[in-house]
């Protein structure tokens, strides 16, 4: 009986393993962000495509999720960073700029339709959570919240007329603030910019 019964377990496995096989030797595959159950969170929008896709930046997965207005679908979510506090985009569209408050990076996205590319990492200030682009798209500025700095980020490499440059984004001077910054704004043609305390309720 013993030999009939492993006689007839042989077998078995013999018929199944070309099926058995692929099944075992198959590893699963990572489910994208836009197929994963998780906290988002959102926090900061962009429009773009004559108003016809809107960015989104996800606090808690740290990442875009990118939204086709017309249909009122989101179309695909992409994994750039770790804790988003802002996005803005350049005057051209052709990239986003998202502040990561945990990672202290100024994450430079080079902008598809239906995509977005992580072309640049620029470190700042500890707990970046606002960034304002001046209009002709050559600096930026990024407030980090408990440094209280400012940081100017100069953005020249991105533009058209440099785009063939080996150069990168890179921090090009850190202003001092006596309150903590949470939000920013440029007025003036540009001349001057606002921080708006935190906490406090001061302008700087």
């Amino acid at each position: 009986l013993l030999r009939r019964s492993t006689f007839a377990l042989g077998l078995c496995a013999l018929v199944l393993a070309p099926w058995l096989w692929p099944v075992v030797r198959a590893a699963p595959e990572a489910p994208s962000p836009l197929e994963q159950v998780q906290m988002r969170r959102p926090v900061a929008l962009v429009l773009a495509e004559a108003d016809r896709r809107l960015y989104v930046a996800n606090r808690r997965s740290g990442s875009i999720s990118i939204i086709d207005l017309d249909r009122g679908l989101v179309i695909e979510e992409v994994q750039v960073g770790q804790k988003l506090s802002d996005l803005a985009s350049t005057p051209d569209g052709r990239f986003l700029l998202a502040t990561d408050e945990q990672a202290n990076r100024l994450i430079v996205l080079r902008r598809e339709a239906s995509a977005v590319e992580v072309v640049a990492e620029v470190p700042v200030a500890a707990s970046p959570v606002k960034v304002v682009v001046a209009k002709d798209g050559s600096t930026c500025f990024v407030a980090s919240l408990w440094p209280r700095v400012v940081s100017k980020i100069d953005l020249s490499p991105l533009r058209s007329d440099n785009a063939r440059s080996s150069s990168e984004p890179r921090v090009q001077d850190t202003l001092f603030l006596p309150f903590a910054p949470r939000e920013l704004l440029l007025v003036r043609e540009d001349s001057i910019l606002l921080a708006a305390d935190s906490f406090g309720g001061r302008l700087g």
